[in-house]
């Protein structure tokens, strides 16, 4: 600040182009943008909280569940996927390889539910 007039000093354009007139002290640069100082450590302890309490809820599984759990997310994702391919499928010869592909997906979703 100036003294005698208590108006800001300019500082070196922003990245808008514009003089800067935030103060120096109090502010880091994250992203190239000023931030509050600490905001950064408590944005990583904040991230690493949460991390830890998502570890801490989940139950342990074997291998062989963490396995079939994958292989039914990769089912479900193809579904979805199949889904959305289906809706916009224009050729009656598309449509029918979709729902050929559908009816598979859902029989495997089946067997492995089952």
């Amino acid at each position: 600040m100036d003294g005698e007039r208590g108006q800001a000093k300019e500082r070196e354009p922003c990245s808008g182009g514009h003089p800067s007139i935030l103060p120096q002290f109090g502010t880091r640069q994250y992203n190239g943008k000023a931030v509050a100082r600490g905001w950064e450590s408590k944005s990583i302890e904040s991230q690493q909280q949460d991390a830890e309490e998502r570890s801490a809820v989940r139950p342990a599984v074997s291998a062989e569940e963490s396995k079939r759990q994958a292989l039914k997310d990769s089912l479900l994702l193809s579904r979805t996927r199949v889904l959305r391919d289906l809706e916009s499928a224009r050729h009656p010869r598309h449509e029918q390889i979709l729902r050929g592909a559908l009816a598979h997906l859902d029989a495997q979703l089946a067997a492995l539910d089952g």
